[in-house]
């Protein structure tokens, strides 16, 4: 979601996102009406971009202690608790991938919670430019 709040810091430095999932198709949709997602969307249910940027999957890092606090904090906000995917051992990662194909910034996630910062995707822009 922070790099939606960004999106036009990304289009400034003519900067594709495209967002992978592993859900079913109907399952994908929905998240993106929920998520109100507006990059391209590319569904990858044999995982094969998922295998081929080193990601992986993890039951105890996916459910890392400072995972439970942030979903408990959340819900005595009132804000509920999301439901969850098929895998929720999934972890995450983003990877930025220049024009001709190079891997630039391959980050794959400690934790369900774990993300590079915006400021640190937009400085590896920066760099390839």
């Amino acid at each position: 979601m922070q790099l939606h709040h960004h999106q036009q810091e990304f289009e400034t430095r003519r900067t594709n996102i495209l967002v992978v999932g592993f859900e079913k198709e109907q399952r994908a949709r929905d998240w993106i009406r929920r998520a109100k997602v507006s990059y391209p969307f590319l569904l990858d249910l044999d995982r094969t971009v998922y295998r081929a940027y080193g990601l992986e999957r993890s039951i105890f890092r996916a459910w890392h202690p400072r995972v439970l606090w942030f979903y408990f904090k959340r819900f005595l906000r009132g804000k509920g608790v999301p439901i969850f995917r098929a895998d929720p051992s999934q972890l995450g990662g983003d990877v930025l991938i220049d024009r001709e194909g190079h891997i630039r910034l391959n980050y794959p996630s400690k934790d369900s919670m774990d993300r590079p910062s915006v400021a640190k995707l937009l400085a590896a822009i920066d760099k390839i430019h």
